[in-house]
Formats: structure tokens, C-alpha cells, sequence
């Protein structure tokens, strides 16, 4: 219907928060994809107003991790029915991984200090 725009066009006039790129194979959208969705999952746990939440760090590391990887497993682009994709989050960790090729991200959002891995497996 004339005047609407889709979700996707929606998201995309949205402007991306502050973040960093620290290694990647992905393309730039789906860069910024991951950085879309780490961050819409952050605001599920600080809120608009960037309050920090009041529950163990380790704990909304673990529940940011799941929902970032059902919103994953749940995008047409990147939905893939024979792989597997991981998400680590932190501020600390070392790591080694084997991934399919051009389907790993390793950014950081600035504004809560934090890295996200996230990363396909075949």
C-alpha cells in the first residue's frame, strides 16, 4: 500500500550505534545486520535511556547470547538449516575458532563495552 515501507526499510533508516569492527569475512550488510540485532537485544535488557541492568553481568551475557542467535536463526539472510551459528559475548576472552567461510563477526558495541563473536559452523 502506498506510504508504508517494510521492516526491513524501516531498520535500515534507523542509524547504527557506536561500534567497531574487529574482524570480519562477512559482507558490509551483514555486518551491519549482526550490529542491528546485538544492539535491539541490548535494549531488551538496558531500556531506551541505556540503564544498566540489575542482575549478575554473567547472566545477561548468557540470555543476550541466546536471544541474539534465536533472532539469527530466525532472519531470512542469514538462516542457513545445515549450519549452526554461535554467539559470544563479553569484555575478556580469548578463543580459537573454525568457522564457514564469509560467516563470522567479532565487534564491539562501544556504548556498553562489550565483544560479540558470532560466528556459523557447517
Amino acid at each position: 500500500m502506498y506510504g508504508d515501507s517494510s521492516e526491513e526499510e524501516k531498520e535500515a533508516e534507523e542509524p547504527l550505534p557506536p561500534y567497531e569492527i574487529r574482524s570480519s569475512d562477512m559482507s558490509e550488510h551483514l555486518q551491519e545486520k549482526c550490529v542491528r540485532i546485538c544492539h535491539s537485544v541490548l535494549l531488551q535488557f538496558t531500556g531506551e535511556d541505556g540503564e544498566k541492568p540489575k542482575v549478575a553481568s554473567q547472566a545477561i551475557d548468557m540470555e543476550m547470547a541466546t536471544k541474539i542467535k534465536e533472532k539469527i536463526d530466525q532472519d531470512e539472510e542469514l538462516r542457513d538449516e545445515g549450519a549452526g551459528w554461535h554467539v559470544v559475548i563479553g569484555k575478556s576472552y580469548a578463543c580459537s575458532i573454525s568457522c564457514k567461510t564469509k560467516h563470522h563477526v567479532f565487534l564491539d558495541l562501544k556504548e556498553i563495552h562489550k565483544s560479540f563473536l558470532i560466528f556459523k559452523t557447517e
